[in-house]
């Protein structure tokens, strides 16, 4: 059923855990991504592990081979160790039922595998795998269907996408990451209720978003997000596109990869054409500042860079905005721009090369510090020492870096106050 050495090695490892576990009469399944995972040949070295024992026998089972016990989802059900290299989570079998109101679960504990498994969002993720017998537990078919290349879900799609509409972003993240076609009936039941998208939490819909932004594969992700409907739904300036248009955003958001920061770059292609809402969006999906900052930073620069004319001053200008740590990721963005949308950049980064061979485009940095130029013209702490460092930094953008005799030299040749 397995090979290769992964279930082994896992298997070693975990061995007097499940051995206790079983031995006290409990069982003990491996069970969602880890099975999928040891099926795929990945390794991993997160373990989820489902048992009947209750969460104050599964800590007392677990204590002795933990250094120490992560109890944060006790109540939950959940109690988490490290043992033997493996970050383990062991879990009551769970039989939760749902308000149509929430994602969240009424937390119920189950007493058998079953129920655990029927709760699971697709049959990839619903298989389980008992130790130390192997016995595998695949009551909806997962093994097939990862061989076959297919999504679906262990009850109907209708079912389990009313009890948690998040399914229906990671179904795009799995279908990307495993190269999946969708089942018919789970595109029907996605576009049926695509509305209840709205009931996921903003953060929720965003760590999706970034994971999917991170597979090397996006696009078949994002052609179920738009066949569902998902895409409107979420985004409304994306709504308003033309169909050419969210085409484009589409393509910008899971083009090849080989930036940086990919999610940055994809982030920020996905948006380019809803650009002037792109602050309210990303605050909308409680991204952090720092992303916000970096993301309307990388549109803002590519925006500069379309510009007709430019000159060394208006490189040195946008570049010093953004900081030299984005300019690959600029550079990224500007040619997937440029494949998908026909946006002219070359002469603003032709420029920019030319420059970066005689000067550090990454210092703009300033020869003299604040007390410096204070002790040179005699002034005290205030405006004027704002008025001189503004002088030198124009000349820095438009005559290149200066020396500190140069910016001497400069200031006292001219008037500051």
């Amino acid at each position: 059923m397995f090979t290769g050495d992964t279930l082994q090695q896992m298997e070693s490892a975990l061995a007097p855990v499940s051995a206790a576990f079983v031995d006290a009469g409990y069982s003990f399944y491996l069970v969602g991504g880890v099975v999928r995972d040891l099926f795929l040949e990945s390794d991993s070295c997160d373990v989820d592990v489902t048992t009947d024992a209750l969460p104050a026998q599964i800590k007392a089972l677990l204590a002795p081979f933990a250094a120490n016990l992560w109890t944060q989802g006790e109540r939950f059900g959940t109690i988490g160790a490290h043992v033997e290299g493996y970050d383990i989570e062991i879990t009551t079998h769970r039989a939760d039922a749902y308000d149509k109101h929430s994602r969240k679960p009424l937390v119920q504990f189950g007493d058998n595998i079953q129920d655990d498994v029927a709760r699971r969002d697709f049959t990839i993720n619903a298989m389980a795998l008992s130790l130390p017998d192997r016995t595998l537990f695949d009551p909806y078919g997962g093994q097939k269907d990862l061989e076959a290349k297919v999504l679906r879900t262990p009850l109907s799609p209708s079912v389990s996408f009313v009890d948690d509409p998040l399914r229906l972003l990671r179904a795009a993240r799995f279908i990307s990451r495993f190269d999946l076609t969708v089942d018919p009936q789970l595109l029907s039941a996605a576009k049926e209720f695509a509305s209840r998208i709205e009931i996921v939490s903003a953060e929720r819909v965003r760590q999706e978003f970034e994971r999917l932004w991170a597979q090397p594969e996006a696009a078949e992700g994002f052609a179920f997000l738009s066949s569902a409907g998902l895409l409107d739904e979420l985004f409304t300036p994306y709504k308003a596109l033309t169909e050419p248009q969210k085409q484009q955003a589409r393509q910008l958001a899971t083009a090849p990869i080989s930036a940086s920061d990919a999610a940055l770059v994809r982030r920020s292609g996905f948006l380019w054409l809803m650009r002037n809402d792109a602050a309210s969006i990303l605050k909308r999906f409680k991204y952090s500042n720092r992303d916000i900052k970096q993301t309307r930073a990388l549109l803002a620069a590519m925006n500069h860079t379309t510009r007709t004319g430019c000159d060394a001053y208006h490189v040195r200008k946008t570049i010093s905005e953004l900081g030299v740590n984005l300019v690959a990721d600029l550079q990224h963005l500007a040619r997937n721009l440029s494949e998908v949308c026909g946006v002219a950049s070359a002469e603003f980064f032709a420029l920019y090369e030319e420059l970066a061979q005689s000067e550090d485009m990454g210092d703009f940095s300033l020869p003299l510090s604040g007390q410096e130029i204070m002790t040179l013209l005699g002034i005290e702490s205030g405006p004027e020492v704002g008025k001189a460092v503004a002088i030198l930094q124009e000349h820095r953008l438009r005559s290149g870096p200066l020396t500190a005799e140069e910016a001497t030299a400069l200031l006292q040749g001219t008037a500051v106050a």
